[in-house]
């Protein structure tokens, strides 16, 4: 059997637990990424059926835009080509792992607002409210995420059209972490940001972060979709990512992408 990974960044890790010598990094991934179609990485590690890997990156700058809208009164996907072409390319018999968009809630979340907020999420996490910090609504927060999320749904939506009977799991990004000095110091494209706004406390970060795998559990399942949130030996006492599992301040390293492989080896 086939397992397709196709995604962004988040999918590095992964991929570099399975064959470190590979050639993909978070800072190669754009030039490997151009090769075309889908790449062999090897077969999937553990005990099991055999399973091959293969990979496709999107490279920032492609033009793999998707959007679900009302033609006629029915719902109607659309794609770019290019991304009509990695569609097609797909295994139909065989499993996609969908590492899509990724850095949704980090955007929103990382960085604290000029006002700051904070908002109630009863069914996960129990944070108080933060004092001096405006309670909002869960339903502003939900349809913040929720905009931020359509990309992604939509692409998904496509790969669903073209393939009605293609197993598909989506695979959520690595929790927040709660090393506020390590972010600092490794802080990705956000340095000048972070420098300037400051970090959005963790137990806000930790609810956003929840809401969005929640939404993404209930606008995939009416597609078959299922989601595959993060390893649970990943996550310390908070929630937060574990000491260790990090990278940068959005991503996970490959010990991370280890522990994700594990799970993937338990869905083949």
């Amino acid at each position: 059997m086939n397992m397709d990974i196709l995604g962004m960044s988040h999918a590095i890790s992964v991929l570099r637990a399975v064959a470190p010598d590979v050639g993909v990094s978070h800072t190669s991934w754009t030039t490997w990424a151009q090769q075309p179609g889908f790449q062999p990485i090897g077969p999937l590690p553990g005990e099991g059926p055999p399973v091959q890997l293969r990979a496709h990156l999107i490279i920032p700058g492609v033009d793999c835009r998707a959007v679900v809208q009302t033609v006629d009164g029915r719902p109607t996907v659309a794609a770019a080509p290019a991304f009509i072409e990695i569609v097609t390319s797909l295994d139909p018999q065989g499993l996609l792992v969908s590492f899509l968009g990724g850095n949704e809630h980090s955007v929103l979340s990382l960085l604290n607002p000029a006002q700051p907020f904070d908002f109630v999420w009863p069914a996960g996490h129990a944070a108080p409210l933060l004092a001096g910090h405006q309670p909002v609504s869960l339903a502003v927060v939900e349809a913040q995420l929720l905009g931020a999320i359509q990309q992604t749904l939509a692409q998904l939506t496509m790969v669903r059209a073209r393939h009605p009977g293609l197993r598909i799991v989506h695979v959520a990004p690595p929790p927040p972490q709660a090393n506020e000095a390590r972010m600092r110091d490794t802080p990705e494209v956000f340095g000048d940001l972070i420098a300037q706004h400051g970090l959005m406390p963790l137990s806000i970060r930790l609810k956003y972060y929840g809401v969005y795998v929640d939404l993404f559990k209930r606008h995939l399942a009416p597609l078959g979709i299922e989601v595959l949130g993060p390893p649970p030996g990943s996550l310390d006492e908070q929630g937060a990512l574990r000491d260790g599992l990090t990278l940068g301040c959005t991503h996970g390293n490959e010990a991370y992408g280890a522990l994700v492989l594990q799970q993937l080896r338990q869905l083949a």
